[in-house]
Order: structure tokens, then sequence, then C-alpha cells
């Protein structure tokens, strides 16, 4: 919590869109940050990107966890996912609500099992 309020460092911001293989524009929207403060190496986000990038990092790790593999992440991100009205997990990281169906979209892809 007290890493939320103080903010996170802003190379959060690049791991995370490194992580994704985000542009660095794509990174800052999701992020709701500027391309000024995701370009400096000692700036600090602000609570609410701070916030976000938490929940972005859950889902980046339950997806390395489930399929093991980076590359595989980068390439699920992207694509339109039957669990997710076809959507692509990615357009869904930008609200609280579309992070919770991420996961659960990653819950059951682990178990198998498609609603």
């Amino acid at each position: 919590m007290e890493e939320i309020k103080t903010g996170l460092p802003s190379s959060s911001a690049r791991v995370i869109g490194d992580l994704l293989s985000l542009t660095s524009q794509e990174t800052v929207c999701l992020l709701s940050t500027s391309l000024t403060l995701h370009n400096k190496k000692n700036g600090v986000l602000s609570t609410i990107s701070s916030d976000k990038a938490l929940f972005i990092m859950r889902v980046i790790l339950r997806a390395e966890d489930i399929f093991g593999d980076r590359n595989h992440l980068k390439t699920w991100i992207r694509t339109p996912n039957i669990t997710l009205s076809n959507q692509q997990p990615l357009h869904l990281l930008h609200f609280s609500i579309g992070v919770e169906s991420v996961l659960d979209s990653l819950l059951r892809q682990k178990y198998s099992f498609v609603v």
C-alpha cells in the first residue's frame, strides 16, 4: 500500500512494456501516465498509475505461471480470446474490471474449461 501511495518507480512502466512487447505509447496509455514520465529514469508513477501497474503485474505473473513462456504471453495478450467475448486481453487491462476478467480467463485456461 505504501509503495502505491508514494508511487512506483517510472522504470516499472518500462518493465511492463517490455514484458508485454508494448510500444511506449501503448504503455503510457495503459498506465494512464505521460510519455515524459515514462522516459524519465528517476521519476515515480502517480498513485493511479502505480495501482494499475500492480494489477497488470498480477496478470503477467499469472500468465507466465500458466504458459511457462514469455513469448506465449506476448502473443496471447494481443490475440482475441473467446472467454473475453473475442476481445484482446490487452484491451481489457485499462480498467480493474477488465483485469479481473483477464485473470478469470487465465484461470479458465489453466483448468481448461471455457464457458
